[in-house]
């Protein structure tokens, strides 16, 4: 590669070709036509770089429709180790381009319903969107006449039930770890089945109550008056978009709204991870959230609620792995949470095999430590179905048979002081590696999101 490259007649026809520029007087012998995307490509092997990263954006602008070429240009790179960077700097953008879709550049749906069946609407939703959302009984007959003009997933689903006087009915299942569930966690059913429809959505999530409750107490105070509290506590749940990748949602405030637009703060006097029986995997993070509010006891219903989310969003994963298990009492990997020991796997009788596993007592080094593994390999087990493959896009704690495949894992007992906890890992084999996986790269989001006419008993 030469300092003058740049000045050569094969960089000014490159420059035509980014620039749309006819009027340069080039002679076809001296400049045959160039392939843009080739010519961008060229661009990332410059000396400088400003101009590497300007190629590079405009690459990756180009969105996934130039991987093939990309991979192709990749393959041939392998004795120029720095224009191979620069490659998969583009392609690990397209790769979070695509984490990112469901809250940026989410798919809409635009469609015009007459008189139609309320189940006919949502085979058109599960061609647009690719989920499934049932109907409990003749929910489904009924028919409905909306305009869907550019909504979301969950915006959709809300038009369609309001026109259709519908409500959500919550379910639970279990799917196994490394399949997506087709479903969405609830069903359409007419009102007067059990359900709820107090929701909120806002892009990819949807808030809603799962259980509203007051409590009125008095107090007798000094001056021989009777002083009356109404406390109201709200369960909420939140829903990602089942296209989302696993976020981390976090409660940055909550409001409660009276019937005359009066607003006071509540507080969360519990917030804790929340799944629908493992659904984390497959539907995002769900978290439940129990916000109160003291109110004056004259203090009547419905109210509205609402919220501001802090969502990061996992981007790039990393991971280490220790090959043998055996070979040292203790193993230490230090990850974002801190450091993470790992003990020796002993024999516990019945081909059950222990590892003690210590870590820091941090909410992120509780999800490393197989909040989601251990879930999905329950569900796994229980389906006579454990998974084999390490998982290639989540965080998490994997143990490896000699044959270097997932086997099942999941807590025992923890023993917890104010700085580290340490579990007891069960495996039904011997296990000889693990493989520990983390999100090394966030992006944040804040989304607010409000439910109205919540009844309040």
């Amino acid at each position: 590669m030469t300092s003058n490259r740049f000045c050569s007649q094969r960089w000014l026809k490159v420059l035509v070709v980014l620039l749309g520029v006819s009027a340069v007087p080039v002679r076809t012998e001296e400049a045959p036509a160039v392939d843009e995307v080739e010519a961008l490509l060229q661009g990332l092997k410059s000396d400088d770089d400003g101009e590497r990263t300007l190629f590079r954006k405009q690459l990756i602008a180009k969105g996934d429709a130039i991987r093939a070429q990309l991979e192709k240009a990749l393959d041939t790179s392998k004795n120029e180790p720095d224009f191979e960077s620069q490659i998969k700097l583009v392609l690990e953008s397209f790769a979070q381009n695509e984490v990112l879709k469901p809250y940026d550049a989410p798919t809409t749906l635009s469609l015009d319903v007459k008189d139609a069946p309320v189940k006919d609407v949502l085979a058109k939703f599960k061609a647009a969107f690719g989920h499934t959302l049932e109907c409990v009984g003749e929910a489904g007959e009924k028919k409905v006449s909306v305009a869907f003009k550019d909504r979301a997933l969950f915006d959709a689903l809300e038009d369609l039930r309001k026109a259709a006087g519908l409500i959500y009915q919550f379910e639970q299942r279990v799917v196994v770890q490394d399949k997506k569930a087709e479903g969405l966690p609830f069903k359409l059913a007419e009102a007067g089945e059990k359900g709820f429809c107090a929701v909120g959505v806002n892009g990819p999530f949807m808030v809603f109550v799962g259980r509203a409750s007051s409590t009125e107490t008095r107090a007798l105070l000094p001056d021989g008056a009777v002083q009356s509290n109404k406390n109201i506590n709200l369960q909420i749940f939140v829903i990602a978009e089942p296209n989302a990748a696993t976020p981390e949602v976090f409660p940055v405030s909550s409001v409660f709204v009276d019937k005359n637009g009066q607003e006071q703060n509540g507080q969360y006097s519990n917030t804790r991870m929340f799944r629908f029986g493992g659904l984390g995997d497959a539907f995002g993070l769900n978290r439940m959230l129990n916000d109160t509010l003291q109110l004056g006891a004259e203090f009547v219903g419905p109210l509205a609620w609402k919220t501001k989310l802090l969502v990061r969003i996992p981007l790039k994963l990393s991971s280490k792995k220790i090959e043998d298990l055996s070979a040292l009492d203790a193993h230490e990997i230090v990850t974002p949470e801190g450091r993470i020991t790992i003990g020796k796997p002993k024999k516990d009788g019945n081909d059950r095999w222990t590892v003690a596993v210590t870590a820091p007592n941090t909410p992120g080094a509780t999800r490393l430590l197989g909040i989601r593994t251990g879930l999905a390999i329950r569900a796994a087990r229980a389906a006579d179905a454990v998974p084999a493959s390490l998982p290639t896009e989540k965080e998490g704690i994997f143990f490896l048979d000699s044959k270097g495949d997932v086997i099942s894992s999941f807590r025992d007992t923890s023993r917890n002081s104010t700085d580290a906890m340490t579990y007891s890992m069960i495996c039904q084999s011997e296990p000889v590696a693990v493989h520990i996986q983390w999100h090394r790269e966030k992006t944040e989001r804040t989304y607010e999101l409000k439910i109205e006419n919540i009844p309040i008993p």
